[in-house]
């Protein structure tokens, strides 16, 4: 992974199957700035996920249209409501040069500076569009609709730099950059087209070389200070996520992170989901972010605005439109990351987009957030990821110990495993960059795995306990 140097291995196989997170600590390892984190006891299910974060692209906007947000009744700041309720990160989409719309680079400068304030990283998901851009259109900015292709590639490089200094340099650089949105069609139309009578390897290798550009606009202005991700919308499909990264495997793209999309009503079950998640940890190598997700806490219409979900078909059985229905819903879908190898976490599409007095909202029955603008559970489901059990007791918790710490050379992880469960380790640094992965181990008892440390730069890092339900092995 681009900055993160290579994946320290503990044991000789790869891992596939079910996780569920045991605990969480942080390690620095000798440095001047070395630091020694104590213990962190985090229930069974996706709380250790590093990235439990939400698009509040539309949240400006909705403030300015007197939109109001309120926890137990006490109006608030949405974001700070969401963070109340574990939410870890943001994402803010960018257009090009947006005419209709907001979300142009003064918005997401100014945006950008509130969520460093409040201390949430986050994704920055450029449209390279004057519009939205998914899979039914991935239209050129209208400054680069006649340019050459050659002429075309300069462009996209040279402004993905410019938009990741100006954000570097007012000390507001995002964790992730997002290249493009949705592009299982491909992206700046028709140069970068692909799939239908766009299949052809032609258009796959135009494709290609207008990522791998923006992606050296991206190291450019940051290095390797920003992870890059590729994000398709294609969360129900592993045959579609197994067609666009086998059509680009030929060709030489540097990006760190898969990201997907996945809504029921349009990708599929939720073993759907599992599927698709599961490809990609096992067939490409690269951590997994599901970038948009979301369900309806109920079917009524609040506005005069047509809701884009609202028909009984569009929900999952056993989730009905209810708050309660919502919540469980949310924490299945993060329960299903969490079990993912290598998954960073899921971000859910517009929680705070609700109806405002002078803006309507095509979402408001999708949002975190009620008709008066009360947070909803499945905020909580989000952000703490709730227990994932029936009952209405807390999870086991497992004790998690890291000696020493901080560490030099190596680092012994101990924890307490219970009988018929297997475990693995993984280790992120501070970016949510996966750099060390450690094999199933399957003996009740306390469990001892030395990870080497030699090697990563000092800093402080996080070890992950997992335990997995099922176990399957692929060498690599």
């Amino acid at each position: 992974m681009a900055g993160a140097g290579n994946v320290h291995e503990l044991s000789e196989d790869r891992f596939r199957g079910m996780w569920l997170s045991a605990g969480i600590v942080s390690i620095g390892r000798v440095s001047a700035f070395a630091m020694v984190a104590g213990m962190v006891l985090l229930p069974a299910s996706g709380q250790s996920l590093p990235w439990r974060c939400a698009d509040v692209s539309y949240l400006d906007e909705l403030e300015a249209a007197g939109a109001s947000y309120t926890e137990n009744g006490g109006s608030g700041d949405a974001l700070k409501i969401l963070r109340n309720k574990g939410l870890s990160g943001a994402r803010l989409r960018l257009f090009h040069t947006p005419t209709d719309l907001k979300d142009g680079l003064p918005d997401v400068l100014s945006f950008a500076q509130r969520l460093h304030a409040l201390g949430l990283p986050w994704i920055l998901a450029l449209h390279y569009s004057d519009t939205w851009a998914d899979p039914s259109k991935q239209f050129k900015p209208a400054a680069w609709d006649s340019l050459d292709f050659e002429t075309l590639q300069d462009s996209l490089q040279a402004y993905t730099e410019r938009v990741l200094t100006a954000l570097n340099a007012q000390g507001t650089r995002p964790s992730i950059v997002q290249i493009g949105n949705e592009i299982t069609t491909g992206m700046l139309w028709d140069d970068g087209h692909v799939g239908g009578d766009h299949d052809t390897p032609y258009q796959w290798m135009r494709l290609a070389s207008l990522l791998e550009r923006a992606a050296q606009g991206v190291r450019a202005a940051v290095g390797d200070s920003s992870d890059i991700m590729i994000h398709l919308d294609r969360g129900g499909s592993s045959e579609g996520v197994r067609w666009f990264f086998d059509n680009l495997a030929p060709h030489s793209v540097d990006f760190d992170i898969v990201g997907l999309s996945y809504y029921p009503w349009w990708h599929g079950t939720l073993d759907d989901l599992t599927e698709a998640l599961g490809t990609v940890s096992a067939d490409y190598g690269k951590p997994v972010l599901l970038v948009e997700m979301a369900y309806p806490w109920t079917l009524r219409w609040f506005d005069n605005t047509h809701n884009i979900v609202g028909l009984p078909e569009h929900l999952v059985p056993g989730y009905p439109a209810t708050p309660d229905g919502q919540r469980d819903y949310v924490r299945e879908v993060m329960r299903i990351v969490a079990d993912t190898p290598g998954a960073l976490g899921a971000c859910y599409w517009e929680p705070a987009y609700v109806t405002a007095p002078a803006m309507g909202s095509s979402w408001e029955n999708v949002a975190l957030f009620d008709s008066t603008g009360e947070v909803l559970p499945g905020a909580a489901a989000l952000g703490q990821t709730l227990d994932t059990g029936t009952g209405s007791e807390p999870p086991e918790r497992q004790s998690l110990a890291v000696f020493p710490n901080p560490s030099s050379g190596h680092a012994d992880v101990t924890y307490d495993q219970p009988p018929g469960t297997c475990t693995a380790v993984a280790v992120y640094d501070v970016m949510s960059r996966r750099v060390a992965i450690g094999g199933p181990q399957c003996q009740a008892g306390q469990v001892r795995r030395r990870l080497r440390t030699e090697g990563l730069a000092p800093g402080v890092y996080m070890v992950v306990v997992r335990g997995m339900r099922q176990v399957r092995r692929k060498t690599f």
